[in-house]
C-alpha cells in the first residue's frame, strides 16, 4: 500500500513537472513574439 502511493504521488509530480516546462515553454514563445511585434 504505502509503495503504491508513493509511487503515484511521484507519477503526479512527473506529469505536473512536465506540463510546468511545457507551459514555461508556451509563455516563453508568446512573450519572444509579442517583443518582435514591439520592435515593429
Amino acid at each position: 500500500m504505502d509503495d503504491n502511493l508513493i509511487f503515484y504521488t511521484g507519477c503526479f509530480c512527473f506529469a505536473l513537472a512536465i506540463a510546468g516546462a511545457v507551459m514555461t515553454v508556451i509563455e516563453c514563445k508568446k512573450i519572444e513574439k509579442e517583443d518582435k511585434d514591439k520592435e515593429k
